[in-house]
């Protein structure tokens, strides 16, 4: 069975949001209420100069909590200037009693408009650093090409989450409760893995979001010519708290090729890997060796 879970949802409402945005992002939201499970805790806050809770703690999706929910969601509408750092921070710089698997779902356009809004390095460092709840964060934009695709992105990625970007606008509540129901079920919690040898340092992501049922688990990485057997240990944490423990051994001379394309997707991970430490400080030669992995595979860097 599912590990129960507690689920934020964090929603923009200030005035660089759209009101066919917002009202997209609120149907999505109304739509995912129903795929709460009923061991499940969860609350909703919406976001604009401050943050503001509907229930004061996590709570139980029963029915009369589910109706408050819709009420509230329904009522809201764009106003104001937007702070995501003091909005997000309170919620991941909290101790929490709980090992519940903790999953924000931010759904914003990543732009700050308060004069006190910090850059995008700093806010993620911060969030991070801050973050002694072991939050996940799941980010989640829409339509304008405005978005800054580039915060919510790493703020997931250095957070043990996903991020996903609607460009359809009209699209946007079905894209969010797929995105949502896609990770309803969280089979193994708190993963961890070690790889062989020589391949730890070129195994990307370095970190890993839980298990779901209904999403893949992947890692990529390189070996080195003439290397045959592969070993990878995966740990995690099941619904009773219990230790879980994937381990494979398995030969490369055995494999199906995976040609080119493999290549490239273990180059962007890569590439994606050294963007996040040159945000976080911790890779004074970051620049050089995205520049060196572009040139060798020919990929197109956003950032």
């Amino acid at each position: 069975p599912p590990i129960p879970r507690d689920i934020l949802f964090l929603l923009d409402a200030s005035a660089s949001i759209s009101d066919e945005a917002l009202n997209e992002y609120k149907a999505g939201i109304q739509l995912a209420l129903d795929y709460l499970q009923p061991d499940d805790a969860f609350n909703i806050v919406v976001f604009r100069a401050d943050a503001r809770a509907l229930f004061s703690s996590f709570v139980a999706p029963t029915p009369e909590n589910i109706l408050k929910a819709r009420k509230y969601v329904k009522g809201q509408s764009t106003l104001g200037k937007t702070d995501i750092y003091t909005s997000l921070a309170p919620y991941v710089n909290r101790s929490r009693v709980s090992k519940r698997p903790y999953m924000i779902f931010l759904i914003t356009d990543g732009k700050s408009t308060t004069g006190s809004k910090l850059e995008n390095d700093d806010m993620i460092r911060r969030i991070l650093g801050e973050n002694t709840a072991n939050a996940s964060i799941f980010s989640f934009s829409a339509g304008s090409k405005d978005t800054n695709r580039f915060l919510l992105n790493f703020l997931s990625y250095k957070n043990r989450g996903l991020s996903l970007h609607e460009e359809r606008l009209s699209e946007t509540h079905r894209t969010f409760v797929r995105y949502f129901g896609s990770l309803a079920e969280v089979l193994v919690a708190d993963l961890n893995y070690d790889i062989s040898g020589a391949l730890a340092h070129d195994a990307f992501p370095r970190e890993l979001h839980h298990l779901f049922r209904s999403q893949p688990l992947v890692v990529y990485g390189r070996a080195k010519a003439g290397q045959d057997i592969i070993d990878l240990r995966v740990v995690g944490r099941n619904r009773d708290g219990g230790r879980e423990e994937l381990i494979l051994r398995k030969r490369l001379s055995e494999a199906q090729p995976g040609g080119q394309s493999l290549a490239l997707r273990w180059a962007a991970q890569k590439i994606y890997h050294l963007i996040a430490e040159r945000s976080m400080g911790n890779n004074p030669n970051a620049d050089a060796e995205i520049a060196a992995l572009t040139k060798k595979y020919n990929i197109a860097v956003p950032y």
